[in-house]
């Protein structure tokens, strides 16, 4: 199990010396501490590496307070992105990332403040959300659905919405054991998640705490937490 084996003073300086696109030839190592905390306030072109053989991205933006380019990864075999933009607080780009291996989402936006896009993800193989979106003060919830969900009925739906706008109500959260805290401080958010599967919820706390979403919008999660 090797580490990506490149500091951040080498790779800011190799990006800041690109012309259009910052290309790496390969990522041959399944771990990402934050090498990009040092990447220059200038870079304003597309990221591109191969992460092919990545399994985490944990911490790998985190820090990174002046990060706001355009991000191109293969993320298939990615299952955990904890802290992945925790903290960079300029990022606000689309996200395009195969999430359907992905198992935990903990504080994967935790103090993104700018961040407010559309994620074209899946999170049905999700376990934990724990402060996903904590202090994510943008964001709104929109997301595109890219994988159809096992049911036929909930398939079709999804084929007849396939790549259109879907808010976080859509989102199939079946499998999220840890929902504490997911959007507290997120205060723009104002999304109807009254519909969510929660069944398999085994915390809730703090979930929406300094939030203004509408009692409507999280009661129905609540009432089914509270029968579980």
């Amino acid at each position: 199990t090797g580490h990506l084996a490149l500091g951040a003073t080498s790779f800011a300086m190799s990006v800041a010396s690109a012309v259009s696109t910052v290309r790496m030839t390969e990522v041959s190592g399944i771990c990402f501490p934050a090498y990009f905390v040092c990447l220059p306030s200038t870079l304003s072109h597309r990221l591109s590496l191969d992460t092919s053989s990545v399994t985490t991205m944990k911490s790998m933006f985190s820090g990174a307070n002046a990060f706001n380019s355009l991000i191109s990864f293969n993320t298939s075999r990615v299952t955990d992105m904890e802290s992945t933009f925790e903290g960079a607080v300029a990022f606000n780009q689309p996200l395009s990332f195969d999430t359907g291996s992905v198992t935990t989402l903990h504080a994967t936006f935790r103090g993104a403040t700018a961040f407010d896009q559309p994620l074209i993800w899946d999170v049905e193989s999700v376990t934990s959300m724990f402060r996903t979106f904590f202090g994510a003060s943008s964001f709104n919830g929109e997301s595109v659905r890219v994988h159809a969900p096992d049911t036929r009925a909930s398939a079709s739906r999804s084929v007849r919405h396939q790549g259109a706008l879907l808010p976080a109500g859509d989102w199939n959260v079946s499998n999220v054991l840890d929902f504490g805290s997911m959007f507290t401080y997120a205060v723009a958010l104002d999304q109807d998640l009254s519909s969510w599967d929660v069944s398999a919820a085994t915390s809730m706390s703090a979930m929406f705490n300094f939030t203004t979403l509408a009692p409507c919008f999280r009661r129905g999660i609540y009432l089914q937490f509270s029968t579980n």
